[in-house]
């Protein structure tokens, strides 16, 4: 109230206008009058984007407050405003509020257009409850149109849709509402068991959650049929429930407007058991509601009741004269039919007029969005060419590097055997000697070359000697034919325990077999499972088995998938 009391500067008006959204979203409507009447005395001095939101919320309160919009000429101006400034529920809040414009102009396919644009405007995957909220409210309204339509499907969709909105801000009021609303579609479409089901379950969960009155005015189409079943005694609890617990029935028996079918539901109730003098007694509260030229039904109701009535008493001069009666009525009402047929059939083609033209715009956004698609798979081949010339350089690279292990390895290997040769033999010739020296001094420059040439300088050591070994390319070539000479598997062995003493000294902690320490050796050596099957002529289950028990044993690991990292971590 501090902020009504100062009304200049515009920086107060956001700040008021947040505030009168609040008390509009809570319910103190009051409150939120009072507010926005003293912005409106303001209005000269506000900014586009505050003026615009003044609108909106006013339209809001009147809706709010069951005040007609038909005479609004501001919306229109509110919606091309946040359209293009306004956010996702500013967007959503303008749309929903001109269809509710469109509807008290009784315009209900631009109403029914306008509710549609409001729930393509929301974020559907970032929805919260004030979201939640409209779209259950918009869903809802829609629902109201199509059933004045006679579009019993397109109600019962919107229903549904009006259920699950409700669901997801856990309105349980709104979600009881959508699925007893269905019963009034259900019924529409003549399936009186659904009707029936749904009555009687629709009440049970109202009265679950203390609806008391909400639960006991949905019985008219139940008690309609029930009485066309000529189940007087149903019918009977039905009425009964309706006049004492609905809230629309006064003590004296006046029901409230838009309820005097009652009269005549009771009017057939006794009719039934043939109390005529109390039959006749409840058709004839009917008549104050016969005068209307538009309501036929409760003309309808009230010459036929009574029509029956006499018949049953054998009136004659009465049966002629509400016989004449009733089908003057049924005449009446035909034109009517058949005028509201007609208009509704207009509707219907205006509306899919509209369908049409929604569907043009959605062919529009497929090619759009076709087009885009082109786009993207263009430049996922180009990132993939891309891609694939990169991963064919590095190939080239890595068989590159390849080549120069191999070479080192086979160099040391060479060197190592000149040094032993050297060692062992005694040369008596000093020019022998020489040469031994100058080839071993080359052979130690091929070495430097190759390491200072190639980038992975840590891959340079004792154990890839043995990887790249000719033994080992050998054995590789084996693996992909069978299994190996013991020859080759006893040369593998003497260069492991000569570069890799260490690696064998671990090994020989454990308590291994032959095979088993082939496994570990060929998993360090850098042999694929393929290969170690072929080597080991064994079975892929077999393997798998050997493995998970290794690592199991060496390392307390369960599984054979850490395996490899484990043996190279030795």
């Amino acid at each position: 109230m501090v902020f009504l009391a100062c009304c200049g500067g515009r920086q107060h008006y956001s700040t008021q206008l947040n505030m009168a959204d609040s008390m509009l979203r809570n319910g103190k409507f009051e409150v939120a009058k009072t507010m926005l009447d003293k912005l409106d005395s303001c209005r000269h001095d506000m900014k586009e984007s505050q003026l615009m939101n003044l609108h909106l919320l006013q339209t809001q309160w009147k809706n709010k407050n069951f005040i007609d919009l038909s005479n609004d000429t501001t919306m229109d101006k509110v919606v091309e405003y946040y359209d293009r400034h306004g956010s996702v529920k500013q967007k959503m809040e303008a749309y929903y509020l001109l269809g509710c414009v469109f509807r008290d102009k009784e315009s209900p396919l631009t109403a029914l257009d306008c509710f549609q644009k409001a729930t393509e405007k929301a974020d559907t995957n970032n929805l919260d409850d004030a979201d939640c909220r409209l779209l259950t409210t918009i869903h809802g309204q829609m629902s109201a149109i199509y059933a004045l339509q006679r579009l019993p499907d397109r109600t019962l969709d919107e229903l549904q849709h009006m259920y699950k909105y409700a669901a997801l801000h856990g309105d349980t009021l709104n979600m009881l509402r959508a699925y007893r609303n269905r019963l009034f579609a259900y019924f529409s479409l003549n399936m009186q068991d659904s009707v029936l089901k749904i009555s009687y379950e629709a009440n049970r969960l109202l009265m679950k959650h203390g609806y008391k009155e909400e639960a006991n005015s949905l019985w008219f189409p139940a008690i309609f049929i029930l009485l066309d079943r000529k189940e007087y005694s149903k019918a009977g609890t039905l009425i009964k429930l309706f006049e004492e617990n609905s809230g629309l029935v006064g003590q004296n028996g006046n029901v409230a407007q838009g309820y005097e079918k009652l009269y005549a539901y009771k009017g057939t109730y006794y009719l039934g058991y043939n109390r005529l003098d109390s039959a006749e007694h409840y058709f004839r509260k009917l008549l104050p509601f016969v005068d209307d030229k538009d309501n036929y039904n409760n003309a309808q109701l009230y010459y036929r009741g009574l029509f029956n009535v006499y018949e049953r008493k054998g009136n004659t001069d009465s049966i002629a004269k509400y016989a004449k009666a009733w089908c003057e009525v049924n005449d009446s009402s035909v034109v009517r039919l058949s005028t509201e047929k007609i208009q509704r059939i207009r509707s219907i083609y205006d509306y899919r007029k509209y369908e049409e033209l929604a569907h043009k715009k959605a062919e529009e956004a497929n090619i759009m969005k076709f087009r885009v698609g082109v786009i993207v798979i263009l430049a996922m081949v180009a990132v993939c060419l891309l891609a694939y010339s990169m991963y064919r350089w590095k190939a080239a690279q890595k068989l590159n590097e390849q080549k120069q292990y191999e070479l080192y390895a086979q160099t040391i290997a060479n060197y190592d055997k000149l040094r032993e040769k050297m060692n062992k033999q005694q040369l008596h010739s000093d020019k022998q000697m020489e040469e031994l020296r100058d080839e071993a001094e080359r052979l130690k420059s091929i070495i430097e070359n190759i390491k200072g040439n190639v980038t992975k300088k840590d891959q340079w050591s004792n154990e890839s000697i043995v990887i790249y070994s000719e033994a080992a390319r050998n054995l590789h070539a084996y693996a992909q034919k069978g299994i190996a000479p013991e020859s080759l598997w006893k040369e593998i062995i003497k260069l492991t325990k000569l570069y890799m003493p260490h690696f064998i000294e671990r090994l020989d902690d454990y308590n291994l077999n032959v095979s088993e320490r082939k496994i570990i050796l060929l998993i360090r050596l850098k042999f694929n499972q393929s290969e170690t099957r072929n080597l080991m002529n064994i079975s892929s289950q077999r393997l798998s088995n050997m493995r998970n028990k290794l690592n199991n044993k060496l390392f307390s690991c369960e599984g054979a998938k850490s395996l490899n990292n484990n043996v190279m971590s030795l």
